[in-house]
């Protein structure tokens, strides 16, 4: 069977197939639109972390100290329940907190416990944040 002859179709006037320039333009928009989803991601992180550490909602050494002022002596998990905050958060957090001797790993049951220096530590911080509170509600 001879073969038949095929039209060429028309590709534009610089030659190039029409499904190139479609390519480029999605990629190119592809590229546009994660930039823009990146810039609101950024600029939504940055302001959530400037309210966090506004509020002292970051504070997770803080937030150990009041547990264990509150509650008695904690396990780690027990810790990381209470104070809401992940695993690595919390051990860094422990590990500021006994470095500045203001709580202590007790060897009976793998406790936590405040020092006097952490009591001390935790009522200065409550304070704190009382004053910050009474502030804020005779501001608005």
């Amino acid at each position: 069977m001879p073969k038949r002859k095929r039209k060429k179709k028309d590709r534009g006037k610089n030659g190039s197939g029409g499904a190139g320039g479609g390519i480029a333009l999605a990629a190119v928009g592809n590229v546009i639109g994660n930039m823009l989803g990146q810039l609101m991601a950024d600029g939504v992180g940055a302001i959530t972390a400037k309210q966090a550490k506004a509020t002292g909602a970051d504070d997770t050494a803080a937030q150990l100290l009041k547990v264990l002022a509150e509650r008695g002596p904690q396990s780690i998990p027990d810790l990381i329940e209470a104070t809401g905050a992940g695993l690595t958060p919390v051990l860094h957090a422990l590990q500021t907190v006994r470095d500045f001797r203001l709580v202590e790993f007790a060897t009976e049951g793998d406790l936590v416990t405040l020092t006097a220096t952490g009591n001390k530590t935790v009522t200065v911080v409550q304070k704190e944040s009382i004053r910050r509170q009474a502030s804020r509600m005779l501001e608005g």
